[in-house]
């Protein structure tokens, strides 16, 4: 009896010793994680795919006609980006113009213009999301007829590739989304104050949304 008593004491602290082993790993992999700086985004990028663009613009109220005619314009997307502190410079090209606007991602309401002209309320911060520790740069457009607008940006870890979700909420309350793929093209001059964490900074309630794509009624009118 007395050394079935050790044995099981026995094994019950080795047990503890492996679980708190794997939780002290598991603690400095957090760790880790969480002090990985966010991306920067300065630099010449090309757009390379994109994914759901048929329902996106659908839900924007384009017809069949004019999703045929515009999704090729937006497959020629290029975008200029640069950082100067919190504040992110984007200009989108392709063939059907130029949008040219600047957030500054502390979380408090400005004023812009959405591309096709539309004046809106704009929010932007950087989220953190813990299941795979990506920064992530999040812009929210409210005031534009067509409803709601938010992008998600962010880059993978080799930082040659930046993926943008944009989801559209409906007045209706409806969602719909599209996910566009860019490559960099070169590299600009690196920001000179991009922050370790963003956990300074106070996110704003937040459903996924996009930037808004404008009708093709005019030459000078972007799609994105």
């Amino acid at each position: 009896m007395a050394v079935w008593r050790w044995l099981s004491r026995r094994r019950f602290s080795l047990s503890r010793k492996g679980k708190d082993g794997r939780n002290k790993v598991a603690e400095i992999k957090d760790e880790k994680v969480k002090k990985k700086k966010r991306p920067d985004f300065t630099g010449s990028w090309r757009q390379v795919q994109n994914e759901n663009a048929d329902k996106y613009l659908q839900a924007m109220g384009y017809n069949g006609l004019a999703r045929k005619l515009t999704i090729p314009l937006m497959k020629k997307s290029e975008e200029e980006i640069s950082h100067a502190g919190e504040s992110v410079r984007i200009k989108t090209t392709n063939l059907k113009g130029e949008w040219d606007r600047s957030y500054v991602t502390d979380g408090n309401m400005t004023q812009c213009r959405t591309a096709d002209g539309q004046k809106v309320d704009a929010t932007s911060w950087w989220d953190f999301r813990e299941e795979d520790g990506t920064h992530v740069h999040k812009s929210r457009l409210e005031g534009a007829k067509q409803g709601t607008f938010e992008t998600w940006r962010w880059m993978d870890e080799g930082e040659d590739k930046m993926y943008i979700k944009s989801i559209l909420i409906s007045p209706e309350q409806e969602e719909e989304w599209m996910l566009w793929h860019y490559k960099r093209d070169s590299m600009g001059e690196p920001n000179i104050a991009v922050g370790d964490s963003a956990s300074d900074i106070e996110l704003p309630p937040t459903t996924p949304s996009a930037l808004p794509i404008p009708r093709p009624s005019s030459s000078s009118e972007n799609t994105r």
